[in-house]
């Protein structure tokens, strides 16, 4: 996980950045040109639509504000993290105020809100203030989309792409497509970007379950596959994640139709020089489900502490911490319930980037599951108002990501919905951003993933009225709004299955 800015220009110190949520004024960018519902404006008729200045050096002196929007009252107050600062209304829609030296001591962000008291007053959506840091931020590299080829028994293939790191625009890379595992269902690097795993789950006619690893050259993104790949997996692999020192990989193995009691998490280590995988153990995610529900969904890895969590067709998250050699513990706790529906079949699983947070995408419930995650312990408590509902539509929650710099959260549904969310950093808890829920315009979508920058969306799409391609979009730094970069979507060598991006090396 990469911790950076969300433009060129400004830079955090990465071990110390904070980045806040915020949510946006209204707009529409041309990803949103698909439709959909407006929210309401924020309780109380605030609206928040800039700060000035956008952003401070982090270090230096208390700094005078200026945040213009519209439904001031004359008692307003700008708030930020939600503690109310020195205010003055200015008139014309503005509102002044004071923050603190201690509030800028450090490289983050945090987010600003105005505050209306009284019985008819509320809090204004948020919006986000930049603390610039000296650590410049990664480049967005490389965008690996696996693919499927028809019914092909033997082999799959990984389109690969660099990313224009100023425009988002991608160009197929020399090689591209480059011979893979068939019927792919999941992609990862890990933390360095050195090495690339897929998950192929092949069902028939002879069950073929395996991990595909590659090195990716560092200068042109080219793959090569590792010695010995692939390798041996679970049965049915459907999601890959690897832990946060780049040791160990882990899947979550749907175990096939029926398969209840079985294993249903692979553990492997990985050789730090040349990529291969040597299996370390198994574990399984226990729950009190009925029979035909234990499976798991998809597994995700602490972003800065040794610990696992994997969703499973139960409804339940299962923590575990990760010893010195790989082997899974279940956490005092685990499993941790997302409701009393034993069908709510929990699709995705996203941690923010400081490991604060953990999100499920509901598919049967569609809705969102939010978890604070015990620091330095890996128990799961359920944030308040969780699960969060994804608007009006019958959404089906499928894929979630929440971007690196902790702002958003989207979830993609089946039919090419998206919800997206602006993230509380206090609390967790998720609101939905202005002009969200909308409709891109794509089918059957595949797993989304945001680049290591914060700048760019990526989204697959397998069929039936496009071409298969990769879909690309831009999200604005404060509102979220997502904007079709130029030329997409780009095409693929296949039906999409996975996506994922990484970093340039500098």
């Amino acid at each position: 996980m990469w911790l950076v800015t969300s433009r060129p220009g400004r830079l955090l110190t990465i071990a110390t950045v904070l980045l806040s949520l915020m949510g946006g004024a209204c707009g529409t960018g041309v990803g949103a040109a698909g439709g959909g519902n407006s929210n309401p404006p924020p309780s109380g008729g605030a609206t928040i639509s800039s700060v000035t200045p956008p952003n401070a050096n982090a270090g230096g002196a208390g700094l005078a504000i200026t945040v213009s929007g519209e439904g001031f009252a004359s008692n307003s107050t700008v708030s930020w993290n939600g503690t109310s600062l020195i205010t003055t209304t200015m008139g014309n829609g503005q509102l002044a105020a004071t923050v603190p030296a201690a509030d800028i001591a450090t490289a983050g962000a945090a987010q600003i809100t105005v505050v209306n008291p009284g019985s008819g007053g509320g809090t204004s959506n948020p919006l986000a203030f930049v603390i610039n840091g000296a650590a410049p931020p990664p480049t967005p590299g490389f965008v690996y989309v696996a693919n499927s080829i028809g019914v092909s028994l033997t082999t799959g293939n990984i389109s690969a792409f660099s990313v224009d790191p100023n425009t988002g625009v991608l160009a197929p890379i020399p090689g591209s497509p480059f011979p893979a595992g068939a019927e792919p269902t999941a992609l990862t690097t890990d933390p360095s970007g050195k090495f690339l795993f897929e998950a192929s789950n092949l069902e028939s006619p002879t069950p073929v379950n395996d991990i595909s690893a590659f090195t990716i050259n560092s200068s042109t993104g080219a793959l090569t596959t590792v010695a010995g790949s692939p390798f041996l997996s679970g049965v049915s692999p459907l999601s890959l994640a690897v832990d946060s020192s780049g040791k160990f990989l882990f899947t979550a193995d749907s175990g096939g139709e029926g398969n209840v009691t079985n294993n249903s998490i692979s553990e492997y280590s990985i050789n730090a020089t040349t990529g291969a995988l040597t299996p370390a153990s198994q574990a399984a995610c226990q729950s009190a489900a009925p029979a035909g529900f234990g499976l798991a969904n998809a597994v995700a890895t602490h972003p800065t502490a040794g610990f696992l969590f994997v969703s499973s067709v139960s409804g339940v998250v299962c923590s575990f911490s990760i010893n010195a050699q790989g082997t899974l513990q279940p956490v005092a706790g685990s499993p941790f319930s997302l409701g009393t529906n034993p069908l709510i079949d929990p699709r995705g699983v996203a941690i923010d980037p400081f490991g604060k947070y953990l999100y499920t995408a509901n598919y049967e419930g569609g809705d969102v599951s939010a978890f604070s995650i015990a620091q330095g312990g890996g128990a799961l408590t359920a944030v308040a108002g969780s699960p969060f509902t994804l608007g009006a539509g019958g959404f089906s929650a499928s894929w979630l990501v929440v971007d690196p710099l902790g702002r958003f959260l989207y979830v993609l549904d089946f039919d090419g919905g998206v919800s997206g969310f602006s993230i509380n950093p206090s609390t967790g808890a998720i609101s939905m951003l202005a002009g969200f829920p909308i409709n891109l315009p794509i089918q059957n979508p595949k797993p989304l993933a945001v680049d290591p920058s914060g700048e760019f969306l990526y989204v697959g799409t397998e069929f039936p009225n496009v071409l298969p391609s990769v879909s690309s979009y831009a999200i604005n730094e404060t509102t979220g709004v997502l904007t079709a970069v130029p030329g997409s979507p780009f095409s693929v060598d296949g039906s999409p299955q996975a996506v994922t991006v990484t970093h340039k090396a500098p």
